[in-house]
């Protein structure tokens, strides 16, 4: 759980997560290093731990880092957990079920080599192949061997996170990775497919709607909870012809302002679990 802003925030965002889906889940918070008042004491949870490694989580900027390290610390905190999931502070759970949704599947995708769009403009692909940011997994010029999705309701197995973490380490140093441009959307969808086998996997389960840039009506909220048909920008990720599609396997909503009087951040905090 990356954080760079307010602890009553931080606050709000784990009882939510816990109110949906239960107190089972341990939380590993990564504070942005440039937050010089964090204090984990105010953290007011039990089962959370937080990262001793702190990177910057600038927008747009490299967040391969924040998630290994993150990882790296459960692990050598003993802590127990079957799988890694990402979760901000400008996400919000809107029903109940997604541990049980999850448990079907090793991972999460929203396109395959088959449906995924190419856009060489996109920076993580463009800089993707200029670097050749996937050594010998396959040739840096073979472009249909690169995926790229938000990385929102992303979720992966622990043993397939392992394989990730592993093949990273071996390869780079966390600190070559902290790179000026959004990698890890292109990073972990790559190596996921790769290493997996292209097996076992479903779409991420967070509806992100970025055409507002925050949340301004209801209407995504309550169609996923009612099982109505929805409209987010994935998996129409390179356009904005947003075309409906199953709110089934939808789970949560970002972005949600962080604002603790925002009206959409209240009206979910009052939803019926």
């Amino acid at each position: 759980m990356p954080c760079h802003e307010s602890h009553e925030a931080v606050n709000v965002n784990i009882s939510n997560l816990r109110r949906f889906n239960g107190l089972q889940h341990p939380i590993v918070i990564h504070a942005d290093s440039g937050w010089n008042e964090f204090d984990p004491e105010r953290v007011d949870f039990s089962d959370i731990y937080v990262n001793p490694t702190r990177y910057r989580t600038q927008h747009a900027h490299s967040q391969i880092a924040t998630h290994i390290s993150n990882y790296l610390t459960a692990v050598e905190r003993g802590v127990e957990f079957d799988y890694v999931a990402v979760y901000h502070t400008s996400e919000m759970f809107v029903k109940r079920g997604m541990h049980d949704h999850i448990a079907r599947y090793d991972y999460s995708l929203w396109f395959t080599p088959e449906n995924q769009p190419k856009d060489f403009g996109w920076p993580p692909l463009r800089n993707a192949i200029e670097m050749n940011l996937f050594k010998d997994l396959f040739p840096a010029n073979d472009v249909d061997s690169y995926l790229g999705n938000l990385l929102e309701g992303s979720w992966w197995s622990r043993d397939l996170f392992k394989e990730i973490v592993d093949w990273t380490l071996y390869h780079y140093d966390l600190e070559d990775l902290r790179l000026p441009w959004a990698v890890e959307e292109c990073f972990f969808p790559t190596l996921s497919w790769h290493l997996s086998g292209g097996k076992r996997f479903t779409h991420p389960y967070c509806a992100f709607h970025h055409k507002d840039h925050y949340i301004q009506d209801r209407t995504l909220i309550d169609n996923i909870r009612a099982g109505r048909d929805i409209t987010c920008w994935q998996p129409q990720n390179f356009v904005y012809d947003w075309k409906p599609i199953s709110s089934e396997g939808f789970y949560s909503v970002k972005r949600v302002s962080r604002d603790l009087e925002d009206p959409i951040r209240h009206y979910i905090s009052w939803l019926k679990t």
